[in-house]
C-alpha cells in the first residue's frame, strides 16, 4: 500500500512539474531586458561576444540596441540589433525580433526578410 501511495504521489508531482514547464514555455516574454538576455544565450551571439572580447583585450563585449525605445509602442515584438559598438560607430551583426507574447525569435535575412531562428540556422550551414 505504501509503495502504491508513493508511486501515485511521484506520478502526480511529475505531472504537475510537466504542466508548469509547459506553461512557462508559453509565458509572456516580459520586458526588453528579458528579451536581450534570451538573445545573449544564443550560440551565435555568444561566439561573436567571445570574438569581440578577445579582439579588444577583454575590454568590450557584444552590444545590443532595441529599436523600440518607446515603451508605449503598440508593436508586438522587440526589434534588437546585435553587434559591436565602438566610439566611431555601431557595427551590426544580427537583427532579431523577439515577440512579447511568447518569446519567439526571428532573424532578419537580407534576401527573405524576417525568418524563424530555426530556418535561419539551417541556411547558415
Amino acid at each position: 500500500m505504501k509503495k502504491l501511495l508513493s508511486l501515485s504521489l511521484l506520478l502526480a508531482c511529475t505531472t504537475a512539474f510537466a504542466q508548469q514547464k509547459k506553461q512557462a514555455a508559453k509565458a509572456p516574454c516580459g520586458n526588453e531586458e528579458h528579451a536581450m538576455a534570451l538573445l545573449q544565450k544564443l550560440p551565435e551571439v555568444k561566439a561573436r561576444d567571445r570574438f569581440i572580447d578577445s579582439l579588444t583585450q577583454h575590454k568590450h563585449g557584444i552590444a545590443m540596441i532595441n529599436y523600440d525605445q518607446d515603451n508605449t509602442s503598440a508593436l508586438s515584438y522587440y526589434e534588437i540589433n546585435v553587434g559591436y559598438s565602438s566610439e566611431i560607430r555601431f557595427e551590426s551583426y544580427y537583427t532579431f525580433r523577439v515577440f512579447k507574447n511568447d518569446c519567439h525569435i526571428e532573424v532578419e535575412d537580407i534576401e527573405d526578410g524576417w525568418i524563424s531562428l530555426a530556418e535561419w540556422r539551417k541556411r547558415q550551414q
